[in-house]
Parts: structure tokens; C-alpha cells; sequence
């Protein structure tokens, strides 16, 4: 019986952590997404605070790369990686580009939280 108890404790702990997980990455990924979309949006209106958004985007990025590490695909975190940094040179060079990175700064984002959802396909 003990070890019927222990088992329930664990699978019960287990299932927790993977609805706080899913509930984080959500969180996180909204809170990302709505800086890409400031900076897009500054970069569209041509606005002078568009440095200063971009900036707020790294500096937010660093910090969502650190809590979502542990759970994500690295590859996926290395392309986000790689267009975040190629930001700013777009940025200073007016290219159209910009846009283009931020999309798929967006897609990438949005893929981490698919892939981390639980699906009944993905269990059985």
C-alpha cells in the first residue's frame, strides 16, 4: 500500500509540473511576442524609439532563452538566437528584412509552445 501511495505522490507531482510548464512557456512566449510585435510595430511607424525596443527585445530574450532552455529544442532556441542578433544590423541598414526576422523570431516562438503542449496522439 505504501508503494501505491508513493506511486500516486509522484505520478500526481509529475503531472503538475507538466501543467506549470505548459502554463510558463505560454506566459513567457506572450510576453516575448508582445516585444517583437512593439519593435516591428516602432520599426513600421519608423519611430525614434525603435533602438530602445530593440534593445527591451535582447535584453528580454537573454532572459526567456535562460527559463525556457530546459525544456525547448536548442535548435529552435539557436535560430531565435540568430535573428534576434540579426536585428539591430538590420535595424541600421533600413532593410526590409527586419520585418521579415520578426516574423520569424514570432513563428519560432509560437513553435516552442506547440511542441511543448501535451497531445493525446502524442502519448499513445
Amino acid at each position: 500500500m505504501k508503494r501505491l501511495t508513493a506511486c500516486i505522490i509522484i505520478l500526481t507531482v509529475i503531472a503538475a509540473m507538466s501543467v506549470f510548464s505548459v502554463f510558463a512557456v505560454k506566459k513567457e512566449n506572450d510576453k516575448f511576442i508582445s516585444l517583437v510585435n512593439a519593435a516591428e510595430n516602432s520599426y513600421r511607424n519608423e519611430d525614434s524609439d525603435t533602438a530602445r525596443r530593440l534593445e527591451e527585445l535582447e535584453n528580454a530574450w537573454n532572459k526567456y532563452y535562460v527559463r525556457i532552455s530546459y525544456i525547448a529544442q536548442s535548435c529552435t532556441l539557436d535560430d531565435i538566437s540568430y535573428a534576434v542578433a540579426k536585428l539591430p544590423a538590420l535595424l541600421e541598414k533600413g532593410s526590409e528584412e527586419f520585418l521579415s526576422e520578426c516574423e520569424s523570431i514570432r513563428s519560432w516562438t509560437e513553435k516552442i509552445y506547440h511542441t511543448q503542449y501535451p497531445h493525446l496522439y502524442s502519448v499513445f
